[in-house]
């Protein structure tokens, strides 16, 4: 049995929406992020402590051992260059681990997602 919409129903998309924006934006009305926005001194301490890790490891990813780039800010940004800085928490901080300075260490963005929260090679 083959079932024939009607000529003049438009074709629904596979959301249930149609593809106007406003569809869309009603959607999202009133939805708001559960995710506190990070205090901009905490911001700074994170760049100053990937910076000073990267001076102290002359530049170098402790996991590959290639040079890294230092980044610009350290915002909330979740997408950072594959060669950019990152701290690394050789004990990940979803097994206990924490930020003392014995617990980390500056890695690449690439190298450092792909550890996940995996123990480091090098504990």
């Amino acid at each position: 049995m083959n079932h024939v919409s009607p000529q003049n129903e438009k074709p629904r998309s596979i959301t249930g929406l149609d593809d106007s924006s406003s569809g869309m934006t009603n959607l999202l009305d009133g939805v708001t992020s559960k995710r506190p926005k990070k205090d901009p001194k905490r911001i700074t301490r994170g760049l100053e402590r990937v910076t000073k890790l990267f001076e102290k490891q002359n530049g170098k990813c402790y996991l590959c051992g290639a040079e890294m780039r230092l980044p610009k800010d350290f915002s909330e940004r979740n997408v950072r260059h594959p060669l950019e800085a990152t701290i690394d928490h050789l004990i990940p901080r979803l097994r206990g681990g924490t930020y003392r300075k014995d617990n980390i260490k500056a890695a690449h963005a690439h190298c450092n997602r792909s550890k996940g929260s995996k123990l480091s090679r090098s504990t």
